[in-house]
């Protein structure tokens, strides 16, 4: 879990690597598009902030940055970071190979 102090930045960065199940071999390391959420409002209940969405796409080994940039608006809790991906790349049955992982940031006040 990631701590960051209110009015501050969040930064996450990390490496997308989608695997075949069948074969565990990397099927998109380059190039995935993903979808990162930052949101409280299922782990917190008196969160009151809008989930925060960012779209992008990796860099060709994988690699992407995300920064948010918080705010007094910001309520202190307990927030998950998800990350979806999608590949390009289809399996024997014409459907994408897709990944998902989260991860928790806390957000206090001094």
């Amino acid at each position: 879990m990631m701590r960051v102090q209110i009015g501050n930045i969040i930064s996450i960065e990390g490496q997308i690597k989608i695997l075949n199940p069948n074969t565990k071999e990397i099927v998109e390391p380059r190039n995935s598009k993903y979808v990162l959420t930052l949101d409280c409002s299922e782990i917190s209940p008196n969160c009151s902030v809008d989930p925060v969405t960012k779209r992008g796409t990796t860099t060709n080994s994988g690699t992407f940055i995300e920064r948010i940039t918080t705010s007094q608006s910001y309520t202190p809790a307990l927030y998950e970071v998800e990350i979806f991906a999608i590949s390009e790349t289809e399996d024997a049955f014409g459907q994408k190979y897709e990944v998902t992982n989260s991860l928790f940031v806390e957000l206090f006040k001094w």
